[in-house]
């Protein structure tokens, strides 16, 4: 595994109650990063390649059902 520079920063600002969006370019490592880093705790991946998540995405609803 590589180590990655960003990595401590990444597990410093976890758990805060705030979003953390890791983007980059493709096939760089950020899907293998998180995944190490998250391993064994609960949380919601969202993978912005599925066209269903893009569209949730694309198209925020803050009602309520």
């Amino acid at each position: 595994m590589i180590q990655r520079l960003i990595k401590n920063k990444l597990e410093q600002a976890l758990f805060k109650g705030k979003t953390i969006l890791l983007i980059g370019p493709r096939q760089v490592g950020k899907t293998i990063l998180i995944k190490e880093i998250l391993s064994g705790d609960d949380y919601l991946f969202l993978d912005g390649d599925d066209p269903l998540v893009r569209t949730y995405l694309n198209n925020p609803n803050t009602k309520r059902d």
